[in-house]
């Protein structure tokens, strides 16, 4: 059930993250609830900007892999990063429809926790 393989990897800092996804799922659609994530491809460790959505809300992630552009459920997303227990999250995704890992990025007492999280269609 865990995913192998992923090649996209985005290290983001979870409170901005998800303050970012709480302001844009305010003006999501109030059935679907949905965002986008949208990049492209840019060199590891390069100071990089993800879209959330249509709106021009936009955070800052380290970024490796290549063009990107993938739906999730907002409520979901916001749940599993308030799961995780570091300022610092690694998510990690194979293609639009493959499900996605976030974890934490620092050692703990949580270092081994996973989330899954299955993507949409947007």
């Amino acid at each position: 059930m865990i995913p192998k393989e992923n090649d996209k990897k985005l290290l983001m800092q979870k409170a901005e993250v998800s303050g970012c996804l709480r302001r844009v799922s305010i003006m999501a659609n109030d059935r679907i609830e949905g965002v986008n994530f949208r990049s492209r491809t840019m060199p590891w460790n390069c100071p990089h900007t993800i879209r959330i959505s249509e709106t021009p809300r936009r955070t800052h992630v380290v970024y490796q892999g290549g063009r990107l552009e993938v739906g999730f459920n907002a409520r979901y997303l916001i749940d599993a990063l308030s799961a995780i227990d570091t300022e610092e999250v690694m998510m990690e995704l194979r293609d639009e429809g493959s499900p996605g890992i976030l974890k934490p990025t620092q050692g703990g007492p949580l270092q081994d926790q996973i989330c899954i999280i299955m993507p949409m269609r947007i």
